[in-house]
């Protein structure tokens, strides 16, 4: 139940932080790196790739930080796998997570096997209520979660950029200014 308890508190975390960010309020923002991060997430996330047969490989060495909202910036790394485990069902893969710092702030990328997206798909993924639910008929998704990640991206200075092939998986990749 301590793993339960854990998961539906950030759940409430995040809701939160949805409704101030709607609402206008100002972001409070830390120092928050990036490893210690991702374990957060994993929590809420990380049985399940085991059981979808989703070899994880993490390579996010600790001392890796950026600066920002931990909870919104949690919920984008949330959103991303969850769609790359949806990708890769139901035969498994590899999702490939990788932080580093640079001297313009920290790239994060993340790498799926999956099922990828077309040109025309990628270039709508972030029109808000856009889904491409041809690929995956049994989608019972609402088509906001990448328009929320990119919004929250832009609301720490970040961006995102998709690269995509059917049939060859998809690679995410973040840049946010570091701490």
């Amino acid at each position: 139940t301590c793993h339960n308890n854990k998961k539906l508190q950030y759940v409430g975390e995040i809701l939160e932080k949805v409704m101030d960010l709607a609402a206008g309020k100002p972001m409070k923002t830390d120092r928050v790196e990036v490893s210690a991060l991702l374990e957060d997430v994993l929590l809420c996330i990380g049985r399940d790739f085991e059981k979808d047969s989703i070899t994880l490989i993490r390579d996010c060495p600790p001392g890796v930080w950026i600066q920002g909202d931990r909870v919104m910036l949690g919920q984008v790394f949330l959103n991303l796998m969850l769609n790359a485990r949806r990708a890769m069902l139901p035969k498994g893969g590899t999702l490939y997570f990788a932080a580093r710092s640079t001297a313009n702030g920290t790239r994060i990328e993340l790498t799926d096997t999956g099922c990828g997206m077309s040109a025309a798909t990628l270039s709508r993924i972030f029109e808000p209520f856009y889904g491409d639910d041809q690929s995956q008929p049994d989608y019972d998704g609402n088509g906001l979660g990448l328009y929320f990640c990119k919004h929250i991206l832009d609301v720490h200075q970040g961006s995102i950029q998709v690269q995509s092939e059917p049939h060859r998986g998809t690679t995410f990749r973040i840049l946010l200014p570091g701490s």
